[in-house]
Order: C-alpha cells, then sequence, then structure tokens
C-alpha cells in the first residue's frame, strides 16, 4: 500500500495559473488601454484561484520590463522572474501584500497601519505599485 502526499503550493508560489484565461486577458486588456480601476475586489470560495490569480496580476504587471517577464501566452510567472522572488521573499519595493497568518482569523491593526504607511511612499523606479 503506498501513501502520497499532496503539497499545496502557496498562491505566491504558484508559478502556473490554471483556466482563467479569459478573465486574465481581460484585466490585461484594461491595464493596456488605461481603462483598470484602482482596487480591485476578487470573491469567490476558499481555493477557487482568487489569490493566485491576483499574484499572477501583480507578477504580470510588475515584471512587464524584466527579462524573464511573465508569459501571457501561457499564463505563466518564471521562476528566475525578479519580481516573483521579490514578491516570495516579501522585499519587492512596490508591492505589500495584506494577508492574515496562517492561526489568525483577522488581519492585525499593526499590519493595516503597515499596509498605509506603505502606500504613503513613492514607487520605486517609478514603476507600478
Amino acid at each position: 500500500m503506498s501513501t502520497h502526499t499532496v503539497k499545496l503550493l502557496n498562491p505566491r508560489n504558484q508559478l502556473s495559473l490554471f483556466e482563467y484565461k479569459k478573465n486574465f486577458n481581460n484585466f490585461i486588456n484594461l491595464f493596456k488601454k488605461n481603462k483598470m480601476h484602482h482596487s480591485i475586489l476578487f470573491n469567490g470560495p476558499k481555493g477557487s484561484g482568487k489569490a493566485t490569480f491576483a499574484y499572477h496580476l501583480a507578477n504580470c504587471l510588475l515584471s512587464k520590463n524584466e527579462v524573464n517577464k511573465y508569459s501571457l501566452e501561457n499564463n505563466v510567472i518564471f521562476d528566475e522572474n525578479i519580481s516573483y522572488k521579490q514578491i516570495c521573499s516579501g522585499l519587492h519595493p512596490n508591492f505589500f501584500a495584506l494577508e492574515c497568518e496562517d492561526l489568525e482569523k483577522d488581519i492585525k491593526i499593526e499590519k493595516v497601519r503597515k499596509l498605509l504607511k506603505f502606500l504613503n511612499t513613492t514607487t520605486y523606479s517609478k514603476n507600478l505599485k
């Protein structure tokens, strides 16, 4: 009898975006036409891919001038993508993720304060934030 262990990836580490190609392309087209809204709320059941979608969208926009930029054709983040590495390590100068810790139900006020401080700073290299 064999046992298999399934390891679930954190959405920020998921290199491939499954499904949602049409939705993703709609957002990219809005961005290209300078018609994307300044805030977006994703809603749906847990595990449906909302966070993965959001990380892919952020990577696509933040890595557009990089050598290993986001692959729109395959909806893939290359593991050598600089923005991907910075986001995963929490060091991207123009990206801030407001998330609950594993055992927390609510986002702590201190994290919201850090977000507000981040939003009040200028962007790095005049890039997107």
